[in-house]
């Protein structure tokens, strides 16, 4: 259970949120939203196999030919949870991508997407 969000958050850095990436920004929702589907309706590819949302090992992102991609995202982007604004802030600044992967403790590459 988060504290923060007051709900479950899965071990996932892109799930819950939409991206926007002309403007390099992840925008919290509530739902299975999938950030790294950008052209439709994004629900989480995992969970639609009735598969439990995980990061390190989703077959469909988390893998080599993603490599640079990903290092773009997280060298570029600003992540804004939902409902988290720090004490006395009107709205939120967000937070950078790499301190978003520290809050959840998951590592964008995993040992095993080196593998792959």
């Amino acid at each position: 259970m988060d504290k923060k969000l007051g709900r479950l958050r899965y071990l996932c850095p892109f799930y819950g949120f939409s991206f926007i990436p002309k403007l390099s920004l992840m925008v919290g929702h509530p739902g299975n939203r999938c950030a790294l589907i950008t052209d439709a309706h994004s629900p989480c590819r995992m969970e639609v196999q009735e598969l439990i949302p995980c990061w390190e090992r989703c077959t469909s992102f988390n893998k080599l030919e993603m490599k640079n991609d990903l290092e773009s995202i997280s060298e570029n982007t600003r992540v804004f949870p939902e409902k988290v604004l720090c004490e006395g802030e009107e709205y939120s600044k967000g937070i950078s991508f790499k301190e978003w992967l520290d809050y959840l403790s998951v590592p964008l590459f995993p040992p095993l997407i080196l593998n792959k």
